[in-house]
């Protein structure tokens, strides 16, 4: 039997000289149909995550996996008598967890913002004619969210529209919906769709309602045709108390 001549990377520095593509990889097959600009995004965050170490992280106490000053970086903290040894495949395995684990957490956090969110669309244009008072002041942030459903041929966040396409939709939204104006205002200088529910004073259901609303004027508005009729609301059903008597 031939002896494992393997050498465990001392640090974060010496793994990325010895494995420059690992990252850059793991990213690649895990983001292979989103853009090269968000891969190399994603790579650098996550570069930047095994190469530091909180400083109240039980690694950088002294003596830690035989360092006298104690793990530095994420890369120190491998043991390898706590993961099966020290061959390449389970000092591999364990570099590919902990991406796992950190990468899975960007997205999430990524998906539950809707400004980084892919399925985002951005009006990064004034709404000038809101109720007739002119927006440049009221509306700071210049953005309207509308989550649009992803994989459907829809323009994706990079997407600028100009003015004037900006003002047309306006218009559309008064002349078929009016009352969802102040919905679309809302959700343009509110960062996140929870602060947007609560400053439109809807409850969950009738802000769904609108969201739901407005992207079916989007399509429309693209399209050019003719908004289908908005069906009616339906009251909760009241549970029927049958008496003992029946």
């Amino acid at each position: 039997m031939v002896e494992s001549t393997f050498q465990l990377p001392r640090d974060f520095a010496e793994f990325y000289s010895r494995f420059p593509r690992f990252v850059g990889d793991f990213v690649r097959r895990r983001m292979m149909n989103r853009s090269r600009e968000d891969q190399e995004d994603r790579e650098s965050e996550l570069l930047h995550f095994l190469m530091t170490l909180p400083d109240t992280s039980k690694f950088r106490s002294p003596g830690t996996n035989g360092y006298e000053t104690g793990c530095l970086d994420r890369i120190m903290t491998f043991n390898p008598a706590r993961c099966g040894g020290a061959s390449p495949g389970q000092f591999l395995s364990y570099v590919s967890r902990i991406l796992l684990n950190r990468f899975i957490s960007l997205e999430g956090e990524q998906r539950s913002n809707p400004v980084c969110r892919r399925d985002t669309l951005r009006l990064s244009n004034d709404l000038d004619e809101y109720n007739g008072v002119s927006d440049s002041k009221m509306v700071p942030s210049q953005q309207c969210l509308l989550e649009l459903p992803a994989g459907r041929g829809l323009e994706r966040t990079s997407e600028v529209w100009s003015h004037t396409v900006v003002q047309g939709f306006v218009a559309f939204i008064k002349r078929h919906n009016p009352e969802l104006v102040s919905v679309l205002f809302t959700l343009s200088i509110c960062g996140k769709l929870c602060d947007a529910k609560v400053e439109s004073g809807m409850n969950e259901r009738a802000f769904g309602r609108a969201r739901s609303r407005l992207r079916t004027l989007y399509h429309c508005f693209r399209s050019g045709s003719q908004p289908p009729k908005q069906r009616r609301i339906y009251r909760d059903r009241v549970p029927r108390i049958v008496g003992l008597n029946g």
